[in-house]
């Protein structure tokens, strides 16, 4: 890969933007209003803006530049300063030489993006090209340098530039309206396939559910009416669609070889099983199994290490459901052994082991219930996706994370069991002893009995199998003669 002539001058995606992330702030103060302010009165000289450029303001109310010009300009850097000024049109002239250099032929489809560094001989830039929608650059690059996802393939890499493409639409949505090809029919069958494809699979890849769908299709059935004006509301709308869309197509792998065609289905080579811990066998075991349901839900909602909101919020609306019913339970458990205390007959030790339980328990499913509290509301997609990340250990998965998540119910199970006993106490002070005893080799000898049972048809079933097996062999053997 060849060197750029000014490394100062470097490629960015769209979506590297730091319009959220500026840093500086503003202190309001308070004014003198003169008499017919705005009105009667007349009004303050304009700021001035350089020839061919125009302010406009995006919907969520940043402002930003737009030059049309021969080669269209966009930029969020305050032009009214004249050093700005000076700096852009620096910056403009350097992009022109490196075109000229390369002799580029840009179509008049393109537009470039500027976005000045803290330093004054640094800066970003991208361009798109609004024909074929899509991002670029005036020199070799890679994903991995502009942090951009992975592909298969170059036609799975345009998906990847499509989506850069939409959001810098999504950036600055106001000017060149009617030159736009924001393909609202195509976005308006989309989403009706997504509505029923959530509608009749569990499963679906589409990132909306059905409820959030028909609310969708209700905007773009109102922007399909033909007394509706495309501004730059509805081109941001648009266009933060097209974001998910495009994006999901990409995660899916649309039109690849191996394409994703249900959410939980693994298509990539890094999905590997993950590997048991020598230790997490018998606590699966010893906690009655549950961490194994809550590490099939966790693969499940987190499969290649994609997820969906809907379905992260579904499984976390369960998840504190159970953690709030077994905590309360666990508190009920705590009382009522604390009352037997007085009770005689009763054994302190095991009043005391299952209180100590309890209140583990309830110690447990507060705290994950405080944990997932933002968790299963506020967070987007990605920061979602991000600390499943961290939860999820390479080698072993979700095992410990699943432990935790399994803890109120698991306890609140050994608690109950462990107070069940105290019945064997009761029996052993008004009969001597003898019914406890006759109780615990009954329930031995029936567990055994079981045991043998399971055995005897383990047994039975193997040799069936091979009988079956066989006598399919000498049907074929039969056959062939």
């Amino acid at each position: 890969m060849s060197a750029p002539s000014n490394v100062s001058l470097h490629p960015i995606l769209a979506s590297a933007n730091y319009r959220y992330d500026l840093g500086k702030r503003v202190k309001p103060i308070h004014h003198n209003i003169s008499a017919g302010h705005l009105s009667y009165c007349a009004e303050q000289e304009p700021q001035y803006l350089p020839p061919g450029w125009s302010a406009h303001v995006q919907p969520e109310g940043q402002q930003y530049f737009a030059c049309d010009a021969t080669l269209h300009v966009v930029t969020e850097a305050n032009l009214h300063s004249p050093e700005i000024q000076q700096r852009i049109e620096h910056w403009i002239q350097e992009v022109h030489a490196r075109i000229a250099e390369q002799k580029i032929s840009l179509p008049e489809s393109a537009e470039l993006f500027l976005q000045l560094g803290e330093h004054p001989d640094s800066c970003s830039y991208y361009l798109v090209d609004h024909a074929t929608r899509v991002i670029f650059w005036l020199e070799p690059t890679t994903t991995s340098a502009l942090y951009l996802m992975p592909s298969v393939s170059l036609a799975h890499l345009r998906f990847a530039l499509e989506e850069q493409y939409w959001t810098h639409l999504e950036f600055f949505p106001s000017h060149r309206i009617a030159r736009l090809s924001l393909r609202l029919p195509e976005l308006t069958s989309v989403f009706f396939h997504g509505q029923v494809d959530t509608m009749t699979s569990n499963v679906s890849t589409f990132p909306y559910n059905a409820a959030d769908c028909e609310k969708i299709l209700g905007v773009l059935r109102a922007m399909k009416d033909d007394k509706a004006v495309i501004d730059g509301y509805n081109v941001c709308t648009l266009a933060r669609l097209w974001v998910m869309v495009i994006h999901v197509q990409h995660e899916t792998h649309r039109g690849e070889a191996v394409a994703r065609l249900s959410r939980d289905q693994q298509i990539l080579e890094s999905s590997t099983a993950a590997r048991r811990r020598w230790l997490y066998a018998p606590l699966r075991l010893l906690l009655f199994k549950v961490p194994a349901y809550y590490e099939d839900r966790l693969d499940d909602v987190y499969t290649d290490s994609i997820v969906y909101l809907h379905q992260w919020r579904a499984f976390m609306g369960e998840c504190r459901e159970e953690w709030k019913q077994y905590g309360s339970w666990a508190l009920t458990l705590l009382l009522f052994n604390a009352l037997l205390l007085v009770a005689p007959g009763t054994s302190t030790p095991v009043a005391a082991a299952s209180m100590f339980i309890c209140n583990v328990a309830i110690v447990s499913a507060a705290g994950l219930f405080v944990k997932h509290q933002r968790l299963s509301t506020t967070l987007l997609a990605s920061e979602l996706a991000e600390y499943l990340k961290t939860e999820r250990h390479e080698v072993a998965g979700f095992q410990s994370y699943a432990v935790q998540l399994s803890l109120p119910k698991a306890l609140f199970l050994w608690a109950t069991l462990i107070s069940s006993t105290q019945a064997l106490f009761w029996l052993q002070s008004a009969t001597n002893g003898y019914v406890p005893a006759a109780l615990v080799v009954s329930v031995t000898a029936f567990w055994a009995l079981c045991q043998m049972c399971t055995l005897v048809q383990s047994g039975v079933t193997s040799l069936k199998s091979i009988c079956s097996r066989r006598r399919a062999e000498q049907d074929g053997l039969i056959s062939l003669v």
